[in-house]
């Protein structure tokens, strides 16, 4: 039960952090390319740093990573550059957005070795 209050207390606080961050970005998907890539960044160093599986790394992989880092929003986006028929923003942002998440995520990982 106690990791589950610490799950929902992380995971609120990481959506406010992230709604901090992508709000210096009004009305822009490079807040949610950003918090996304940043996202990816500390799952690097967790999963290099702190034991895979271990009670931390799920607290803040469950926790604060889960609200910090944002699919919905993400998906939120696709639609509306596919609804106003921009598809070339549409392919840039979603591949820019696996590309450097997944960068990231290796970044993380190298500067934690």
């Amino acid at each position: 039960m106690l990791n589950f209050l610490v799950i929902l207390l992380l995971a609120g606080i990481g959506a406010v952090v992230r709604d901090y961050i992508t709000e210096t970005f009004p009305k822009s998907i490079l807040g949610t390319l950003f918090v996304n890539s940043i996202g990816g960044f500390l799952t690097g160093i967790l999963f290099q740093s702190v034991m895979y599986g271990s009670d931390f790394f799920n607290l803040m992989m469950l926790g604060f990573l889960g609200g910090f880092t944002t699919y919905s929003t993400f998906t939120k986006d696709q639609y509306i550059l596919l609804k106003d028929k921009k598809y070339s923003h549409l392919l840039l942002y979603t591949l820019g957005t696996f590309i450097t998440a997944l960068l990231f995520f290796y970044l993380g990982i190298f500067v934690t070795k």
